[in-house]
């Protein structure tokens, strides 16, 4: 959907032709979608992240993707790793959240939402699942803790668990490990006190 002519680029999409995801019967004068596509209508215009007011995490549909159902890995994923992922992939690529409604000025510092609790919660726990020991020397106030919890949250985001073994191995203990996660997201979104990252529950 688009208000720029690529007549020259594109083909038309004609519906009368049954030869798509949607079709059109002109003497029903009805449309239907053709099951054996996924239909997908794409937008051109710009989607400015400011406008967002809230971010949430759905399951993913365990049959159907509209990528591709036969190679996709996250089938069936609930709404605890594609989080917590996605927190890992922001965090360890340094992209920007200003815009991502993750965080809330409304009491005045700022908080976490509920969205970001539940997020670093997953991303703490599976961290943790597969530290299987901790030999090194690194503390939260070790000058190499960020770097290397960032390397971490990189190596969670790609699934290379291995990684996050091996890396996990170079901190001082699990509770040195487990601080340095939470500062670590606590100083990316400038939250003052990384206990404001743990949910509380009414």
């Amino acid at each position: 959907m688009t208000e720029a002519d690529y007549s020259g680029t594109l083909k038309e999409y004609d519906p009368s032709t049954a030869q798509g995801p949607w079709i059109y019967d002109s003497q029903e004068d009805a449309h239907f979608w053709n099951g054996g596509y996924c239909l997908e209508l794409m937008l051109e215009d710009p989607l400015y992240l400011y406008h967002l007011s809230h971010v949430d995490f759905v399951a993913h549909h365990p049959d159907f993707c509209s990528i591709n159902r036969s190679t996709c890995k996250f089938m069936g994923e609930q709404t605890g790793p594609a989080s917590g992922m996605f927190l890992a992939g922001l965090v360890s690529m340094g992209l920007d959240p200003a815009h991502l409604a993750l965080t809330s000025t409304e009491a005045g510092p700022i908080t976490p939402t509920l969205t970001l609790q539940l997020a670093f919660t997953w991303l703490r726990a599976h961290i943790l699942k597969n530290t299987t020991r901790v030999r090194g020397d690194l503390t939260p106030r070790h000058a190499a803790a960020a770097p290397v919890m960032k390397a971490i949250f990189f190596a969670l985001y790609h699934r290379h668990d291995d990684d996050i073994r091996h890396l996990s191995a170079l901190f001082a203990s699990r509770d040195s490990l487990e601080a340095s996660c939470g500062s670590v997201i606590a100083d990316y979104f400038h939250i003052s006190n990384r206990e404001q990252l743990e949910p509380s529950w009414p």
